[in-house]
């Protein structure tokens, strides 16, 4: 055969043998690149590291037998005969899609790569059983006519005469579900003839595993018998291989085969039984290490994990992550345009949409195509609802979640944590059963928690940079914190508000309101969330304070009357706001505690604003809010405060802190002798001198 001479697109792939030496040489392939040989009749897998373009293996203790190769896409799981007293170079054009060999085993390998082995597809479910039998013995029988006109070694020929019956036989126990497809029908039993078929050709061999297709065809049949098994899939897989596989090796490889593609496609949710059977009877060190590192990245994905992130662009070229996404379901649709499975679920995934609308769950399409044109051009003309984002085909969110196939669902819970890794898809009638469950269900106040937590840590985190005063950080640092500082921030908004949402006939959300959430609300929004609280919170002393905020609120204004009050002083006198407002041009309010750092602080300034426009008709009176009278009079003396000074001794239930809509002090207000407003919740001395200025030279 002539040796093809590769372009620098070309990538060769150079396998020689002689006395055990085999020499890799690969001149288009980077250092670190691997050439991998399974060895089928010990299971061993042979991995050649390439470095400056060649790699060497010495391995001469081994029988000549089968091997598959994978060294690049055309030479991909590729089966090779390999015998230690004879050379073999394998070149690859990679361009091209082409495999050559050339030296003492050429003629077989050329054999084995190059041939178009008949073969057997779904098309030929249709036929009748005795029909269908008959057509794999006729793939047979055609296989078996293109090894003789290859004219090989009589000892290969007696090998690949067993390996092709197994080729050959593949699509036998796929009968079942290949019938059903291609004449629409359900809950079909071939006869007999077919089981005897099966039963003739399914011999349980460890030594039958050196042939490639033995262990696929094995792993088919098992899966034929197992389905027509009532109950448990898994439990009947293991009850069966268990009763009727005695081998080691071929158990090993059984259980491998199926636990292994379990796991892949659904992870390891709800398949510790089945693991555990895995470790029990998988012997294949090659395959253990495989599944090891499947069952890792799986393992991060158990429900109750937290869910690996992803930022994607929407149609306005926006970004979007998985943390804008918290406080609600999330529901992750990973498709692309080009992928028609993914496409027949689109019109599910709206009904879906519109059934849901308005409820705390986002859906979100993930597309994974290459070409983001063709994905704004589709989400354009069909008019795709949701959140639709581009996140590539290299996305590692996809490696992450062992993405194999499209489209893949997931469903994720209110904080980012994992419902379901593998979720079922909107078509399936248990995604909206799913669904209703999970709304159904109030968000759990320890996860709530929880999750608050960790968002404060991350906005203090944020704060020290942005807050410094003491040099560490740069101006730099300080720009870039600044924003994550507001993200996390605006996180605890909505967060709260999904909490509170989630559970008005939890009293414990009404802190969460009071705390997280009370100052980012309008009047209305604030009302009408505190209607939506069931009866028996609303009597709580914490949802009246807040209804009195709202009722209270729109009184305190510029303009409006202030509410009237008598206290007593610090000699027990009463003292009535009005008559003192009376006597007076100007009054201030001033509202305080003898705890409260800030309040004691801006009492100098008060001081020095008193005693300027005292005599031009201001006065002061301050309402403390304290609890303890030794306290505050204490606190009286020390500041030694010339106003009037006024206190009931009940904190914030006094009804003149309901009645002012005070929700923090110091708090002021500024009255006139008519009790009107003129200033409210004043804000730094400048503001407080422009309003007394104002009106006392009235």
């Amino acid at each position: 055969m002539k040796k093809t001479i590769l372009s620098s697109l070309s990538l060769m792939v150079a396998l020689s043998a002689s006395a055990g030496v085999y020499t890799f040489k690969v001149p288009a392939a980077p250092n670190g690149a691997e050439v991998k040989i399974n060895w089928l009749q010990d299971g061993k897998q042979s991995v050649v590291v390439v470095k400056d373009g060649e790699a060497k293996l010495d391995k001469a203790d081994f029988t000549a037998q089968y091997v598959t190769v994978s060294a690049g896409g055309a030479l991909y799981n590729k089966t090779l005969w390999l015998d230690p007293a004879q050379s073999l170079t394998v070149t690859v054009n990679e361009k091209e899609r082409k495999v050559e060999c050339s030296g003492d085993l050429a003629k077989i390998n050329n054999y084995l790569i190059n041939t178009d082995f008949a073969q057997l597809n779904y098309r030929a479910g249709s036929k009748a059983e005795a029909a269908y039998i008959k057509a794999c013995d006729s793939v047979y029988n055609a296989n078996r006519i293109k090894l003789k006109a290859a004219k090989l070694p009589a000892a290969f020929n007696a090998k690949e005469t067993v390996r092709l019956k197994y080729h050959s036989n593949l699509a036998l126990p796929r009968y079942t579900v290949f019938h059903e497809y291609m004449t629409r029908t359900e809950n079909f039993k071939p006869g007999a003839q077919f089981r005897n078929k099966l039963k003739q050709l399914m011999v349980i061999d460890g030594d039958l595993l050196q042939y490639p297709e033995y262990g696929p065809f094995v792993s088919g049949c098992i899966s034929f018998y197992v389905d027509e098994m009532e109950g448990d899939k898994e439990k009947n897989f293991m009850a069966y291989v268990d009763q009727n596989i005695n081998d080691a090796k071929v158990k090993s490889y059984i259980v491998h085969e199926y636990v292994y593609g379990k796991v892949q496609y659904s992870g390891v949710d709800g398949k510790d039984e089945l693991i555990a059977y895995y470790r029990k009877n998988v012997t294949n060190e090659v395959d253990k290490a495989k599944f090891d590192a499947l069952y890792a990245k799986w393992d991060k994905l158990r429900a109750g994990s937290p869910s690996p992130s992803f930022t994607g662009t929407n149609i306005e070229g926006k970004q979007v992550s998985l943390e804008q996404l918290r406080g609600k379901y999330v529901y992750i649709d990973v498709w692309a345009t080009w992928c028609g499975p993914c496409r027949g679920e689109i019109p599910h995934l709206k009904k879906l949409e519109e059934k849901y609308h308005g409820k705390d769950i986002h859906f979100v399409s993930l597309s994974c195509d290459q070409d983001k044109a063709a994905w704004e051009k589709m989400v354009k003309k069909d008019q795709m609802t949701g959140i639709q984002l581009h996140i590539g085909s290299g996305a590692k969110f996809m490696d992450e979640y062992v993405i194999n196939g499209i489209p893949r669902f997931i469903l994720l819970d209110r904080t980012g944590r994992i419902v379901k890794a593998d979720a079922t898809r909107p078509s399936n009638p248990e995604t909206a059963k799913l669904f209703d469950e999970l709304l159904a269900k109030p968000l759990d106040y320890d996860l709530f928690k929880s999750h608050m937590t960790e968002l404060e840590k991350q906005e203090k985190e944020h704060w020290t940079v942005v807050f410094d005063r003491t040099g560490k950080y740069t101006d730099a640092e300080k720009d870039v914190a600044k924003p994550k500082m507001d993200k996390v921030r605006a996180e605890k908004v909505q967060w709260a508000r999904q909490g509170i949402e989630a559970n008005y006939g939890d009293k414990r959300f009404l802190d969460v309101l009071n705390i997280y959430l009370f100052n980012f609300l309008t009047i209305d929004e604030l009302d009408a969330m505190l209607a939506k609280f069931t009866p028996e919170v609303q009597q709580e002393d914490r949802w009246k304070g807040m209804k009195n905020y709202v009722i209270y609120k729109p009184l305190n204004a510029i303009g409006q009357k202030a509410a009237d009050f008598t206290m007593k002083d610090h000699k027990g006198k009463n003292v009535t706001l009005s008559k003192v407002a009376k006597k007076n041009k100007v009054t201030i309010v001033d509202f305080w505690a003898s705890w409260c750092g800030p309040c004691r602080a801006s009492m100098p300034h008060l001081k020095e604003v008193y005693a300027k426009y005292k005599k031009q008709g201001l006065e002061v009176v301050s309402v403390s809010i304290d609890e303890k009278a030794d306290a505050w009079e204490k606190a009286y003396k020390q500041l030694e405060l010339p106003w009037i000074d006024v206190c009931n001794h009940i904190g914030w239930k006094d009804e003149v802190v309901q009645k002012y809509a005070i929700r923090g002090i110091p708090h002021q207000v500024v009255i006139d002798s008519d009790m009107n407003f003129v200033g409210v919740g004043i804000h730094g001395s400048k503001q407080l001198e422009e309003i007394l200025k104002k009106y006392l030279n009235k």
